[in-house]
């Protein structure tokens, strides 16, 4: 009987600490830290990048990305460099096979999706196109033709 008088006495303590806790757990969140807010507008960012990319591939459900990396448009160690996106996709062609990896990549995005200049941000290799072969190696080469490592992202 004992215990059950020190249960009655005590949950409702244990219940009004919980609750208190609960409720100063929303205040800690809502006051997001600067390095938080980067880093969604990073992963914004990469998403818009992938939709761009997606875009412009006839299946974009079958699409496969891999080796993706973003590198300064400016060079290695350029603070506020805007970000050129590097890498491979493979995606299912009109007879429903994947003919392999080809290099993309992907110029500066505004808010808009577009780059500053208002063209195609996307450029994907293209046996047919030798200027999307030569946007890939300015900016996804060094100057020995190797692809530089850049941040590696995450599709």
């Amino acid at each position: 009987m004992a215990c059950a008088r020190w249960l009655c006495l005590t949950f409702p303590v244990l219940l009004a600490a919980c609750g208190g806790a609960a409720k100063s757990q929303p205040d800690a969140n809502a006051s997001e830290s600067q390095g938080s807010r980067l880093s969604k507008a990073r992963a914004s960012m990469d998403q818009r990048v992938r939709d761009a990319v997606l875009a412009k591939l006839r299946d974009p459900d079958s699409a496969k990305f891999r080796n993706v990396r973003k590198l300064g448009m400016l060079g290695e160690g350029v603070p506020d460099s805007p970000a050129v996106y590097c890498g491979e996709v493979n995606a299912k062609n009109a007879m429903g096979g994947y003919p392999g990896f080809v290099h993309f990549a992907v110029m500066p995005l505004g808010e808009d999706g577009e780059t500053s200049t208002g063209k195609d941000p996307v450029s994907i290799t293209d046996e047919n196109d030798p200027a999307s072969a030569l946007a890939y190696m300015s900016f996804c080469q060094n100057e020995k033709g190797r692809d530089q490592a850049g941040q590696p992202v995450k599709f």
